[in-house]
């Protein structure tokens, strides 16, 4: 049965919202788990560090600082689209700051091409992170190492 990932969030907790088919349709879920995710996971989350300087036209040196807090997915006419939430510290205040992109479409809802699409490296970047979530809800986490008595 197909999933659907909607939003992927890494924060003290990983949230993941999705929707799986059913014999009658879609049903939505959303897991809240403490287990780790993989290395992976989180290298795949912060890969998108360039795309947002990218699609928010920031200054190249702007990912510094920046971390990768969600990426919200849509489906619509079946091209995917995204929103990369961001969190960056500053230098002078307590409290970061939070971007999120303007939406954007894997590819254009017209027939002709309008400028406003992901670039197809940020696309390959987002369907990792999709293979990322659906690996940690079949249980692929990081764990401890466990201490054996001698």
């Amino acid at each position: 049965m197909e999933i659907i990932i909607r939003k992927v969030k890494l924060s003290e907790k990983v949230h993941i919202n999705y929707e799986k088919e059913t014999l009658f349709g879609f049903d939505e879920f959303t897991l809240k788990c403490c287990d780790e995710p993989l290395l992976e996971f989180q290298l795949a989350m912060q890969a998108l560090t360039c795309d947002v300087v990218e699609i928010c036209e920031l200054p190249d040196d702007y990912t510094e600082g920046m971390e990768v807090i969600s990426v919200s997915l849509s489906n619509t006419n079946d091209i995917m689209g995204a929103v990369i939430t961001i969190k960056r510290t500053l230098a002078n205040t307590t409290a970061p700051m939070i971007i999120n992109t303007p939406h954007k479409p894997a590819e254009s809802y017209s027939s002709h091409d309008d400028g406003n699409s992901l670039s197809g490296d940020c696309v390959a970047r987002l369907e990792r992170i999709i293979e990322c979530a659906k690996d940690y809800l079949n249980g692929k986490r990081a764990q401890a190492e466990i201490e054996f008595p001698k």
